[in-house]
């Protein structure tokens, strides 16, 4: 991105010896406050499945001043440069050198308010004085949130979606004593209520019903704005949110899009959160506004401190759900050595609740409007076999029946989610290609055996785009119309009503004439691309975010155009198509 308007606006040198990350911001020592942070866990907080590493990775600090967010910085425990990621847990306090200013606006010497976070863990905050050539020691101890696994669906990394004004349902795992419910969803600048309209308690409400927990059936109303919404449920009994949990559309066009990469690029070494990652999914991903963003193979390598890495992207950056599926290296005997220099080789169950814990249940599945039925699941429950358990598959199989009548059917899953009993023994997968079961697309990485498939069913593999350096993006279009030709020979299918293509485009640059933070009124943002596959994007997605007004627009129209819940700013969605080499919206005053 070349004018970094949603970025920091300091320049970060990192200087690495073993995890040691120094972060300056000015020469001047004199004008900075030296700030030193050691961060643990408490052992007795650690789970049984806990590998004696830290778990803990991008930590998001946030600097308060007269209740103004001043600063946001990132704590990183990767070592950079390096093909194996030490399991150390001995990290080397990190050195943050903060310049103070005397604009009101940034950092200033004075009290401030320091609160550090991470998916999973109960917030730290710490109140401390900022001086002028001064030092502060900081040790920050991160608990895990003890209600962190209340909201069992949906949730970060199994988000729904949900068309404005239709009811969903949310499962909860709260004592049957619970009760004075309520839930909401919020996002950076939108708070709207949800209607409880049911709520039942049951040994088997939950995980795929084999689990004892609530069912609430909900609805947002219809001033909703379309967005990604954090899920906030509370009760008599506790409190819970998961971010970015929730999509609110208010209608799915003809032509949508399935994006994805394969998954290693999010925790490769060559990569940043704040940069590459960071760059690929505000300037890229979000403008295509896909259904959902999927990884899928080999996840956590039974490291928690990817799962950290993952989720911090995710809330930072992505603005659409985001799905993945575990490989065969995530869990169990099967957990591979070969990436990372230790040994995680817990028993299977251990392994089903490490699982549990992250993502809430072990397979499940999403509708997306009546137009794609998405099943996830996620866990292949053996993996020495390299087949599903038979509850598992039981279940998928019902899963798809109940869901015929969707125009769609696809699968992402591991790549040993189906596998052969016998050499000689057909793919259990070909069950479900038959007009009983009628599925449609297989969205994969790697069986692990000669022929990947039998019947007529694609199967995308490679997460649709392997890019370790983030520089492209698998695109699966789905359109109602049948007549559609792109500009190039695409891999093409259809399926009922619905045309479908596949193909990839390298990553956009996405620039604003200012920044793009609720003080302008006149703004004009250019998609730039070069390189690669010219496809014309449909239905692209900018967001502008300026003074509160009432607002016109050239080069695309308005999709939505809301005041912010504060008040204070109007959220201007524009809908474009995204051409090539370049596309240039301007929004400015009504007259």
């Amino acid at each position: 991105m070349s004018i970094g308007f949603n970025r920091k606006s300091f320049i970060i040198l990192i200087s690495i010896i073993l995890c040691v990350f120094s972060i300056t911001f000015a020469k001047d020592s004199n004008q900075n406050h030296n700030l030193i942070i050691k961060i643990s866990e408490p052992a007795q907080n650690f789970p049984k499945w806990q590998h004696k590493i830290l778990p803990i990775e991008c930590v998001r600090f946030d600097f308060l001043q007269d209740g103004l967010l001043k600063k946001i910085l990132f704590a990183d425990m990767r070592t950079k440069r390096s093909p194996d990621w030490p399991a150390d847990c001995n990290i080397v306090p990190y050195e943050f050198v903060l310049e103070l200013s005397e604009n009101k606006s940034l950092l200033e010497a004075g009290n401030c308010t320091i609160t550090a976070s991470i998916w999973g863990y109960s917030k730290w905050q710490k109140e401390i004085a900022l001086e002028r050539g001064g030092r502060t020691e900081l040790d920050v101890c991160l608990s895990r949130d003890p209600y962190f696994g209340m909201i069992v669906s949906p949730r970060l990394m199994t988000g729904l979606t949900c068309l404005r004004e239709k009811k969903f349902t949310i499962e909860v795992n709260a004592p049957p004593c619970a009760e004075n419910w309520d839930a909401f969803l919020s996002s950076e600048y939108f708070s709207f209520p949800l209607k409880i309209y049911d709520k039942k308690y049951g040994k088997s409400q939950i995980r795929n019903n084999t689990g004892a927990g609530w069912k609430l059936t909900v609805q947002a109303n219809s001033k909703t704005a379309e967005d990604l919404y954090d899920l906030n449920i509370y009760c008599s009994t506790g409190k819970s949110t998961q971010p970015k949990a929730v999509r609110i559309l208010k209608e799915l066009p003809d032509t949508f899009y399935i994006a994805g990469n394969f998954h290693h690029a999010l925790d490769l070494v060559s990569v940043s959160p704040d940069n590459e990652i960071a760059d690929l999914f505000t300037d890229t991903v979000n403008i295509i506004n896909p259904v959902f963003y999927a990884n899928v193979e080999d996840v956590g390598y039974e490291d928690e401190r990817i799962w950290g890495r993952i989720s911090y992207c995710l809330i930072k950056y992505l603005n659409v759900p985001y799905y993945h599926g575990l490989g065969n290296h995530d869990r169990g005997k099967a957990a591979s050595t070969k990436h990372y220099d230790y040994k995680p080789v817990p028993d299977e169950s251990n392994s089903i609740e490490y699982y549990k814990y992250y993502c809430g249940m072990l397979y499940q599945s999403r509708d997306i409007g009546d137009r794609l039925h998405v099943v996830l699941p996620y866990c292949p429950d053996q993996w020495t076999i390299h087949n599903p358990r038979p509850q598992q598959q039981q279940w998928i199989k019902a899963d798809l029946l109940a869901h015929k009548r969707s125009d769609m059917r696809l699968i992402t899953c591991a790549h040993l989610i189906w596998g052969q009993s016998s050499k000689d023994s057909p793919y259990e997968l070909t069950d479900l290609l038959d007009k009983k079961y009628r599925l449609n697309l297989v969205l994969a990485d790697d069986f692990h055996r000669p022929q990947a498939m039998c019947g007529s069913v694609p199967t995308f593999f490679g997460g649709l785009a392997k890019s370790p350096k983030l520089d492209e993006i698998g695109i699966l279009e789905i359109s109602k119309n049948k007549n559609f030709k792109g500009l190039n020979e695409c891999e093409t299918y259809f399926y009922g009503n619905n045309h479908v293509r596949y193909y990839k485009i390298k990553k956009f640059d996405l620039q604003f004439s200012a920044p793009n933070d609720g003080t302008k009124t006149v703004l004009t943002a250019t998609i730039i691309r070069s390189g690669g596959n010219q496809e014309i994007i449909k239905n692209g997605r900018i967001r502008f975010v300026l003074k509160k007004g009432s607002y016109s627009a050239n080069g695309g129209k308005i999709y939505q155009q809301i005041d912010s819940s504060d008040g204070g700013k109007t959220i201007v969605d524009i809908e474009t198509d995204i051409g090539y080499p370049s596309t240039e919206v301007t929004v400015f005053p009504k007259s």
